[in-house]
């Protein structure tokens, strides 16, 4: 079979009878999302599964749940390393977390974006801040892996979070381990 039949067969399947290629004849489909009817040009019909802009963000929320295995497949083993070994310290894999997004999160939406401090509330000044620090609580709950980490309620706790803005937060004397014992610090 010829080319120029194979296209006109094609043109034919996708609605267009007289298989010109006119791009002013329109295919209607259903949305994936909120099955409404939508026309579409025959070129678009395999790519287009959407109504609107809308329609496809809504088709790409993920859910908490996946996120958070989403988060974890890109650790460890999983990664393109292969070995088994994560090459990035556990403190900042921790804070990678999704678990963690959302514990700073909770604690800026309590604190109502706010500095407890001096009451600053410009966006992107803000830090989520552990009252009683992170690396104490690794330490303190002996947190060698992201599982046991996922597993230790305190961590997630937004009691022992406050928002701070970065200023305020550099004073504190526990600011990026500062008054720690470094040599029991993890990562």
């Amino acid at each position: 079979m010829k080319d120029v039949h194979k296209q006109k067969i094609a043109w034919a399947l996708l609605g267009n009878k007289n298989g010109s290629g006119n791009k002013k004849d329109k295919i209607f489909k259903n949305c994936m999302e909120c099955h409404k009817q939508f026309s579409v040009h025959p070129y678009r019909v395999n790519s287009s599964k959407y109504c609107s802009r809308k329609c496809t963000r809504n088709s790409q929320e993920i859910s908490l749940e996946r996120r958070q295995k989403m988060s974890l497949s890109m650790r460890g083993k999983n990664t393109k390393f292969g070995d088994g070994i994560s090459v990035t310290p556990l403190r900042i894999s921790i804070r990678g977390l999704m678990q963690y997004k959302i514990w700073r999160t909770h604690v800026f939406q309590r604190d109502e974006y706010c500095c407890q401090e001096c009451k600053d509330s410009k966006g992107g000044n803000l830090n989520a801040d552990h009252i009683i620090p992170f690396s104490t609580i690794l330490q303190i709950y002996k947190i060698k892996t992201i599982e046991e980490a996922l597993a230790c309620e305190f961590l997630w706790d937004i009691r022992n979070g406050r928002t701070l803005c970065v200023p305020c937060h550099r004073k504190t004397p526990t600011y990026a381990g500062r008054g720690l014992s470094r040599t029991k610090q993890h990562g």
